[in-house]
């Protein structure tokens, strides 16, 4: 049994957090027998020349979590490190060691341009749809009112062929109603396994889509091997039908190599180890920043706008890439999700405290908006897609509430936000001390000063008509800035926004 189902089965047995005694005799037994596996092919002649039967039996294991809509982790690390190839670290500090002097260089230039020139929000603030396994309809209804923003759409590998065709149905739906579509298409292991079935779903998904569809993002997390990836070569594989398609759909941007988290050095080895003939149009990444919590928070001297800053430059510098980014995933748990919360999935033990990175339906709206601010805002990013509309544990409305789909206080602060700046162009960030924000927009109604303090309280004297907190409601003039952003309008008719 792999090392994290076994610690599912020991924690069902015992009903409780085991002692330490037994786990320590549990992973002297677990050692002992790899030690038993690793030595059969000195003691059977037959399987001399083979594989490790271990890691390829365990690496190979693939299961899907519909609660947090993503692969199942199933190896501890340690088992996880077993199966890692040979020269995967060489490989990886190869490609760093043969871009990484110019990307710094390059990241360098870069953060002082950030905020210095005009940015149209126009088009690049969008959402993402589930069309696997929450109804469509109400999805559909939800986002009409957040209006003509660009929406992606998820096709996976193991999913059924009517699943696929579903969700080619929407694509041409939304795309005949005015929405730019997206879509990002998803391994399992069984694509790295035959090949030759990859090939045909990727045939497939654009055959049925390339007319409605303007970027597509090819493969997905491809640094996390619960995804079903091992190595840049595994990559390069899935990788490899992307050469014709390139070919037969032109007006179709591709997009990858889809890595998630701060692990630049391996987005620069996944883009090295990219076939020939390969050509991405834009770098695609899930830019994570949730477990520093706030995303002008800290990761040694990174923020959100120091790693956007570093991602554009490797898109800048890497040959293999056009030079724009698109943050193709990116969300906050919610507290209280329980195994629904991608931090807290796939299993939560009787006696486990959930993961402290849960923040209230309040900060998760706030610190969407605050990403999409800064981000986009920056000029470093392209296009940022929320992930996503509807879903328990971190969208942005609860299909699973008591009494029907409950939506959270981010979407108001969405709509609110897309209605006072969603065509709006982003001017310059206005003096301030340290970690106080003032964004000033222009629209067709005048400026708007978008404004928060990053965890603490600061008063700032801002000329305004009217002020507005985040849902859109009037605000008194004098109030401390705070988490949640508010904006400070000038000559905008308070009856310009239509919200419930």
């Amino acid at each position: 049994v792999p090392g994290f189902f076994m610690g599912i089965l020991v924690a069902e047995y015992w009903g409780e957090r085991p002692s330490r005694e037994f786990e320590k005799l549990l992973q002297k037994a677990r050692r002992a027998f790899d030690r038993h596996v690793l030595s059969r092919r000195f003691r059977k002649p037959r399987l001399w020349g083979t594989s490790d039967w271990w890691s390829v039996r365990h690496k190979d294991i693939w299961l899907w979590d519909e609660r947090s809509a993503q692969a199942a982790i199933t190896m501890s690390r340690a088992e996880r490190k077993r199966c890692y190839p040979r020269g995967r670290n060489r490989q990886v500090l190869g490609a760093v060691l043969r871009h990484g002097l110019a990307v710094w260089k390059r990241y360098q230039a870069l953060l002082p341009e950030a905020y210095e020139r005009p940015v149209e929000l126009r088009g690049r603030i969008g959402m993402s749809l589930e069309a696997t396994d929450i109804e469509v309809a109400p999805q559909r209804e939800l986002l009409a009112r957040l209006g003509k923003i660009p929406v992606l759409v998820r096709f996976c590998h193991h999913e059924s062929a009517e699943q696929w065709r579903k969700n080619a149905l929407l694509v041409r739906e939304l795309a005949e109603e005015g929405h730019e579509v997206m879509l990002a298409i998803l391994q399992d292991r069984r694509a790295v396994l035959q090949p030759a079935l990859w090939a045909e779903f990727l045939a497939h998904v654009l055959s049925t889509t390339a007319p409605y569809v303007r970027r597509v993002e090819v493969c997905h997390a491809v640094n996390r091997s619960k995804w079903g990836v091992w190595s840049a070569a595994e990559q390069a594989q899935l990788m490899e039908p992307v050469v014709a398609l390139q070919t037969q759909y032109p007006e179709v941007q591709f997009m990858g190599p889809a890595c998630i988290d701060f692990e630049y050095h391996y987005v620069i080895s996944a883009l090295q180890a990219m076939p020939d003939g390969v050509q991405l149009g834009a770098l695609s990444h899930h830019l994570y920043v949730d477990r520093r919590g706030a995303p002008e928070n800290y990761q040694g001297k990174f923020s959100l706008l120091e790693k956007a800053t570093l991602l554009k430059a490797v898109a800048e510098v890497h040959p293999k890439v056009g030079a724009e980014v698109v943050v193709s995933e990116v969300n906050w748990p919610v507290e209280g999700a329980g195994t629904w919360s991608p931090v807290d999935a796939t299993y939560l033990p009787a006696w486990g405290k959930p993961s402290p990175l849960g923040v209230s339906d309040e900060l998760y709206g706030a610190y969407m908006l605050r990403y999409y601010t800064i981000a986009l805002c920056s000029g470093m990013v392209e296009q940022v897609y929320w992930w996503r509309l509807v879903s328990h544990g971190f969208g942005l409305v609860d299909e699973r509430a008591e009494g029907g789909w409950r939506e959270r206080a981010g979407y108001k602060m969405l709509r609110t936000f897309l209605d006072l700046l969603g065509e709006s162009t982003f001017i310059e960030k206005l003096p301030s001390e340290e970690q106080v924000y003032l964004m000033k927009f222009r629209t067709a109604q005048g400026d708007v000063i978008m404004a928060w303090a990053n965890g603490k309280e600061c008063r700032v004297d801002l000329p305004a008509t009217e002020v507005w907190d985040c849902y859109g409601a009037p605000l008194a003039a004098g109030l401390p800035l705070m988490d949640l952003p508010c904006y400070y309008l000038t000559n905008v008719a308070l009856d310009g926004l239509e919200l419930d």
